[in-house]
């Protein structure tokens, strides 16, 4: 009777094989994570640029806050130019490009949140962003609060749970410049931030 030739792995070889996948996939996961991460980034990077090119396209088709003056006390036309107050402009923006009524917890917007994959945006006055909060990662939020900024105001610091990947855009009303920028994972604002100057709709 012949005996079976065949052996399995010895257990050091086992050892050595597992701690030579290890090695690998301690190198190769980071890497992985990296590239997707930065995919991620590039992303919200684009609805940046897109709220961007909205609010300009707006701004320049539409012009809502330039008027003249009809006539002067003398009875002579004036083509002097005045400019109407921005407040509320961004909400403005978002019934325009919605083609809606103002914009709520629920409206559709075409952002999406690569975070998330949930679309829409959420206005900073009808919803908070805090614990559980069910709108929570929505592709943008909008606010006129100049609370709300860039270096992590109270505002957004009570919105960090949740708000990883949203597309931030406020009004502030002190320099007339619209803000862009997005969230990270850690509740903080990006590094590329966009600086639109509204001064000339002012």
């Amino acid at each position: 009777m012949k005996k079976n030739q065949e052996q399995g792995f010895t257990l050091i070889e086992l050892i050595v094989t597992l701690a030579i996948l290890g090695i690998i996939l301690s190198i190769a996961v980071p890497g992985y994570m990296h590239i997707q991460e930065r995919a991620l980034e590039r992303a919200m990077d684009a609805n940046c640029q897109m709220l961007k090119e909205l609010i300009v396209h707006v701004q320049a088709t539409k012009n809502p806050t330039r008027y003249y003056e009809a006539n002067e006390a003398d009875g002579n036309t004036s083509s002097e130019e005045h400019d109407a107050s921005l407040s509320g402009i961004i909400e403005d923006e978002i019934e325009l490009l919605n083609g809606s009524g103002d914009a709520d917890n629920t409206t559709t917007w075409g952002f999406t949140n690569p975070y998330s994959d949930k679309d829409g945006i959420v206005n900073w006055h009808s919803v908070s962003l805090v614990k559980n909060d069910p709108f929570k990662n929505r592709g943008v939020m909008l606010s006129n609060a100049s609370a709300l900024n860039p270096a992590g105001g109270l505002s957004l610091a009570s919105a960090k749970e949740g708000a990883a990947g949203m597309v931030v855009g406020y009004f502030n009303e002190s320099t007339h410049h619209i803000m862009i920028y997005w969230i990270n994972r850690e509740g903080e604002a990006s590094s590329k931030q966009i600086d639109l100057d509204m001064s000339q709709y002012y």
